[in-house]
């Protein structure tokens, strides 16, 4: 699983980003802004290393969720840690 995460409706990008990912399918236009899935990023890295891995999203939304912490939401100190384990 992976995340939760800020999800892709709350990350805008400037084109910088977009051009270094240009070719991937992870973003969507949104203005004048790129909105950035950080999540199929992340998966996308995990398969290049291991193509048959299951990854699977969380729906949490760190931006949104009052029980998350999130840097772009206040800027706070607090990061939401995971364990990740293997079957």
């Amino acid at each position: 699983i992976i995340g939760p995460a800020i999800q892709q409706k709350n990350y805008p990008v400037d084109n910088d980003i977009y051009e270094l990912f240009f070719k991937k399918n992870i973003f969507k236009k949104n203005g004048k802004k790129w909105l950035l899935h950080l999540g199929y990023l992340a998966q996308m890295q995990l398969q290049s290393i291991n193509p048959q891995i299951l990854v699977i999203h969380s729906p949490l939304d760190t931006f949104e969720s009052p029980n998350l912490h999130s840097y772009r939401k206040n800027q706070t100190p607090l990061r939401n840690y995971n364990i990740v384990r293997r079957k």
